[in-house]
């Protein structure tokens, strides 16, 4: 049986938290959710939001509380989730694309700038595998920034969290995320300015639009848990880092003072991708291109003056990288990087 990408890691512990919500009949949208967005509100140190069900909503709802003008653009990474593109366009606004360090995969100061005009009235800034941008230079420009950290929880600069930054923050709790409710997304407002017109558009937002309270209770679970999995997630990266440099490959460097959140491992390739996935396949392990649904991949018709990211979506692919991947499978995975061709 081979070792998949991703796996959600559930415990006993938190599936009780799921089953006692069902006895208690706290199904629908209710205290748990509000339970989890405070919770993960005070973890971040920002104001408390709301918990959707789905990704593209949370960030639909941001970018219309902004109040964008029409026709203007937002500037986002080439190599950010494909939905972003989606769901400015259907505000009618047009996706700015910016090039990444190809050291870390996410976007520049420089890069920003590049693109930066006066049509460009927002900037979504995309955490990739759990590296961080240089958020503190980003916030700089003057205007609204949404920080999307569902890669990079926890990870803090002094005394400011990753997701704090901006004016808002959004976190996906998808099967294959770091903390999940079986699918939603937190939508958190960090800048004070915006706190009135969240709590008016929030309070109209349907409840079939909002987490549930049994997703929401095993989301809740989770957070508790979280510090300790990233230990365990960055015990196994440490491993896995040393046995990468016996090859001729190399994985991502974090810039500045900030720490990577160890998400996933990518692997940034100096050969043939196929013959890299033919061979881990082989050695039953399952790897896959690393941003195989970003911006740049799903339009191929449109124009991206983005070398680097390019370049990065071309090479890079990630291996497992969960607690529960067990010693055996971590000694597997630990010799196929070693080895690879």
């Amino acid at each position: 049986m081979s070792v998949s990408v991703y796996k959600p890691v559930v415990k006993r512990k938190e599936m009780d938290c799921v089953l006692s919500s069902l006895v208690e009949e706290n199904i629908g949208p209710g205290p748990e959710m509000r339970k989890f967005c405070g919770e993960v509100s005070r973890m971040l140190g920002v104001e408390k939001g709301i918990a959707l069900r789905d990704r593209e909503r949370a960030l639909y709802v941001a970018l219309s509380v902004l109040e964008l003008e029409k026709g203007k653009g937002v500037i986002i990474s080439a190599l950010s989730p494909s939905y972003y593109a989606d769901v400015i366009q259907s505000l009618n606004l047009y996706p700015v694309y910016a090039d990444v360090d190809p050291d870390t995969a996410a976007v520049t100061p420089s890069s920003v700038e590049a693109v930066l005009s006066e049509d460009v009235q927002a900037i979504i800034v995309h955490y990739p595998l759990g590296y961080v941008p240089e958020i503190e230079k980003l916030v700089e420009y003057g205007i609204p920034v949404i920080e999307d950290v569902s890669q990079a929880l926890l990870t803090r600069l002094e005394d400011k969290a990753a997701g704090s930054f901006g004016a808002f923050c959004l976190i996906d709790v998808e099967w294959n995320s770091l903390i999940t409710a079986g699918g939603g997304c937190l939508l958190l407002p960090c800048d004070k300015k915006y706190r009135r017109q969240c709590k008016s558009l929030f309070d109209s937002i349907p409840e079939h639009l909002l987490l549930p309270d049994m997703n929401a209770s095993l989301g809740l679970a989770q957070v508790l848990s979280l510090e300790k999995r990233l230990e365990e997630r960055g015990e196994i990266e440490e491993i896995f880092q040393n046995s990468l440099m016996k090859s001729r490959h190399k994985t991502f460097l974090q810039r500045g003072e900030w720490k990577n959140v160890p998400f996933c491992f990518p692997v940034i390739l100096q050969s043939a991708m196929n013959d890299v996935i033919q061979y881990t396949h082989k050695k039953g392990i399952l790897i896959e291109p690393a941003f195989g649904n970003c911006v740049l991949s799903s339009r191929p018709d449109e124009r991206f003056p983005s070398p680097n990211a390019q370049a990065v979506m071309l090479r890079t692919v990630v291996f497992p990288l969960y607690p529960i991947l067990g010693k055996k499978n971590i000694a597997t995975i630990s010799k196929v990087l070693a080895t690879l061709p």
